[in-house]
C-alpha cells in the first residue's frame, strides 16, 4: 500500500518545500541567514531538499509525540 502513495507524498513534499522557500523569500522571514548558508540561486534543489528533510522530521516527531500523548493511561490520584 505504501509504494502506491510514495509518488504523491514525494510530489507534495517537493511542492510544499518550494512554497515555503518562496514564502520565506517574499516575507523575508529568516531568509537572509538561510540564503547565506545555502545558496538558493545556484543550488535550488539542495535548499528544497533541506526544507523537505526538515518537514519530514517535524512531521515524524509530531506524530511520535501525539502517539505518546494519546497512548498514556489516564492518571488517577
Amino acid at each position: 500500500m505504501y509504494p502506491a502513495y510514495f509518488d504523491s507524498i514525494w510530489l507534495w513534499l517537493y511542492a510544499g518545500s518550494g512554497f515555503l522557500l518562496k514564502a520565506a523569500r517574499r516575507f523575508d522571514i529568516g531568509f537572509g541567514r538561510f540564503n547565506r548558508k545555502f545558496d538558493i540561486e545556484k543550488k535550488p534543489f539542495s535548499a528544497i531538499g533541506l526544507v523537505s528533510g526538515a518537514l519530514v522530521a517535524v512531521m515524524y516527531w509530531g506524530v511520535a509525540i501525539a502517539i505518546q500523548l494519546v497512548s498514556r493511561p489516564p492518571q488517577t490520584h
